[in-house]
């Protein structure tokens, strides 16, 4: 069987993230021109005098309510700032009823060595069985139902029986058997960091929440 490349366009309807297992919160980014801007660290720390920078990491390890924007006005630095500004998120800084900043902890998305999000393939690879996985078990749903309730590794029993052969070509290990060793993804092309955004995450856990 010969090898077949394919080029695939992902259009989503809705936002996605895909995580680096970094936080973004109220100390890496302030307010530029109605922007949420995340700071460069690296990039401001040398713009800084040395008793700012004193200043700075006594910001960064004290346990304050304070965010960014706040240090920035009270020690007058905010031109350095916006000097060494990474890239900025067309989002504003929402305010509580007695007029303070409502400061949001975000996951950041997935980025490559220059700074640019992308998909991982990985991450690609994953939708694609998810989505093969379903249209198998939807062709015979009653062979599947089979397998609920024998035990606690049901989900594992029904990923062999749609994935797995018989036999392994080689010894006897599972990705050996799994027929999605066959198929391999590579990372999506880079994105602009104008297509990142700050959005707020609700689980939905029945169909009567309307998510409110």
């Amino acid at each position: 069987m010969g090898m077949r490349r394919y080029a695939v366009t992902l259009t989503t309807v809705g936002p996605v993230h895909i995580g680096m297992g970094r936080k973004i919160g109220k100390k890496d980014y302030f307010l530029q021109q109605g922007k949420i801007c995340v700071l460069d660290p690296a990039r401001f720390v040398e713009r800084l005098q040395p008793r700012q920078l004193d200043d700075y990491c006594k910001f960064l390890e004290g346990d304050s309510r304070s965010g960014l924007e706040d240090f920035l006005d009270e020690h007058g630095v905010r031109q350095a700032a916006q000097e060494a500004c990474a890239y900025r998120l067309d989002t504003q800084i929402s305010k509580a009823r007695r007029g303070t900043r409502q400061y949001l902890e975000a996951d950041e998305f997935v980025k490559d060595a220059y700074g640019s999000p992308y998909v991982p393939g990985s991450s690609f690879k994953g939708m694609l069985r998810t989505a093969l996985l379903a249209a198998i078990v939807e062709e015979d749903p009653r062979e599947f139902v089979r397998i609920l309730g024998r035990s606690r590794d049901d989900g594992k029993r029904i990923e062999r029986k749609a994935f797995w052969v018989e036999k392994p070509d080689e010894g006897d290990g599972s990705l050996l058997r799994d027929i999605m060793r066959y198929v391999s993804v590579s990372d999506s092309d880079p994105l602009s960091v104008d297509d990142l955004t700050f959005a707020k995450k609700y689980d939905k856990f029945s169909k009567g929440d309307k998510a409110e």
